[in-house]
């Protein structure tokens, strides 16, 4: 049985009258045993963490580059906003992915900020 403070101090007053300091130095270490076992947590306690996340990497750039040849549907830029441009024969997707519509070759125009796709026979004449 776990005993209270106001029992200690009633132990202490006991051997102090009685006068047998060995048995209550038992008594005592015996009851702070039991003390220690109780006062231990009911649950374990949460730890915070402030750097315990990442996110994952979003594959955002340029695909295809200028010369290179583009089939309908293949991704040629994916991006967040609009830093490259849609042009001829390309699309736009909900999330600014630019993708090809028809075969041919990858061009930039406008300082590298518009992407366009020229049809193969353009593309072979231009070359």
């Amino acid at each position: 049985m776990i005993r209270s403070r106001s029992a200690r101090a009633e132990v202490w007053v006991i051997a102090l009258r009685t006068g047998s300091h060995s048995l209550t130095r038992e008594l005592v270490s015996n009851q702070n045993e039991f003390e220690d076992e109780s006062e231990m947590a009911h649950k374990k306690g949460q730890g915070s963490s402030r750097n315990g996340r990442d996110s994952n990497p979003q594959m955002l750039g340029i695909k295809l580059f200028g010369g290179q040849t583009a089939k309908p549907g293949s991704i040629i830029c994916r991006q967040k906003g609009t830093k490259w441009r849609p042009g001829k024969n390309v699309g736009l997707g909900r999330d600014w992915t630019i993708f090809s519509l028809i075969d041919g070759q990858v061009a930039f125009d406008q300082e590298g900020r518009r992407i366009n796709v020229l049809p193969v026979a353009v593309a072979a004449g231009k070359s």
